[in-house]
């Protein structure tokens, strides 16, 4: 695979790995970051920032009218912008400490 803009790429890896279905697990986010700040400096605020860039950046792709006939990873990836989409407010109290 190639790689995108770093951010997303990072934000993308973040939430297929921590969130399943409704349930994002902060613990995974962080183990992901920690590891990935061995080899980047990330500076505080970077996953919330990075998330919220998805979710403008990815979200037209995923939510439209022919959402429901997705399968397979678009089906996921749909899933995932309306979990960000629903859960843009509450990024900052989730993420903070990372």
């Amino acid at each position: 695979m190639k790689y995108d803009y770093t951010q997303l790429d990072v934000a993308k890896a973040i939430i297929s790995g921590a969130l399943d279905e409704n349930n994002f697990n902060v613990s995974l986010a962080q183990a992901f970051i920690e590891g990935y700040s061995e080899h980047y400096l990330i500076e505080k605020g970077y996953i919330i920032s990075s998330l919220k860039m998805l979710w403008f950046m990815e979200s037209t792709w995923w939510i439209n009218q022919s959402m429901d006939q997705h399968s397979g990873p678009p089906e996921r990836f749909a899933k995932e912008m309306i979990w960000l989409s629903e859960n843009q407010k509450e990024l900052e109290s989730m993420l903070r400490d990372i």
